[in-house]
């Protein structure tokens, strides 16, 4: 099932990472970490807008997302568990899911 994509969604999602990102830059120079749920792709070390326009750019929007799952997968497992279990968890992690539509059903 495909769905279609709502440009202003899209903008204000676009908008909330940015300023996560400065607000994040004031506590830690390291800049925050952006994982899509829909794909691969991830950016790190984001301090400025222009990274995350570049990122929201290069990457398709549409369609549904297991949200438990693939929060799991591409945050929970590689940026917190993995780091815990190797003694290499630095610092506290935040996390914040944005979406652009609602998660592929209500037991994911």
């Amino acid at each position: 099932m495909t769905y279609a994509v709502d440009e202003t969604r899209v903008d204000d999602l676009r908008t909330i990472v940015k300023s996560i990102a400065q607000v994040a830059q004031m506590f830690d120079d390291d800049g925050i970490e952006v994982r899509w749920f829909n794909s691969d792709k991830e950016l790190n070390n984001v301090t400025d807008g222009a990274a995350v326009d570049a990122f929201f750019a290069a990457n398709a929007f549409g369609g549904t997302t297991p949200m438990g799952k693939k929060l799991k997968e591409r945050v929970i497992e590689p940026m917190v568990l993995k780091k815990i279990t190797k003694g290499k968890l630095a610092k506290p992690v935040l996390v914040f899911v944005i979406k652009d539509g609602d998660p592929a059903s209500r037991t994911d």
